[in-house]
């Protein structure tokens, strides 16, 4: 039984797992934002906005870490709307495209696999300051 078949026997007008991340996924996208399908781990990493803390969300490919930080993006908007005064803002790290073309520009222009290689902690550190300070 190939997929189309087997979504057709079951009644599943829409493949649910067509899009590779949930930026592009018009199944996430509609279904995402209710609360009655939150994911299981949400709340432990927003934690509460009144008093926000740094999180790092990682995992293997497919195991929700765009969909979090969309999910992160949502809740933090809705706060800044109803809490001016107590704005929060997110550092989004999740393209390292533009981080790497930087480096290697500074570098001398080794490819990504040899860039990420000596990718080190502070390299990190020092592109998530300057997303912060960019955004700020």
């Amino acid at each position: 039984m190939n997929p189309t078949s087997f979504f057709a026997h079951h009644g599943i007008v829409e493949n649910p797992f067509g899009a590779e991340e949930a930026r592009h996924d018009p199944v996430f996208e509609r279904l995402a934002f209710k609360p009655e399908c939150a994911h299981p781990e949400f709340d432990k990493v927003i934690g509460t906005l009144d008093h926000p803390h740094a999180a790092i969300v990682f995992g293997e490919k497919g195991a929700g870490k765009t969909a979090l930080r969309l999910l992160i993006g949502k809740k933090i908007g809705e706060h800044n709307r109803e809490k001016p005064k107590r704005r929060v803002l997110l550092v989004p790290y999740d393209d390292m495209n533009p981080v790497l073309d930087l480096v290697a520009r500074h570098r001398g222009g080794p490819g990504a696999d040899a860039l990420m290689k000596g990718f080190r902690l502070p390299d990190h550190q020092d592109a998530m300051l300057g997303i912060a300070v960019t955004r700020f």
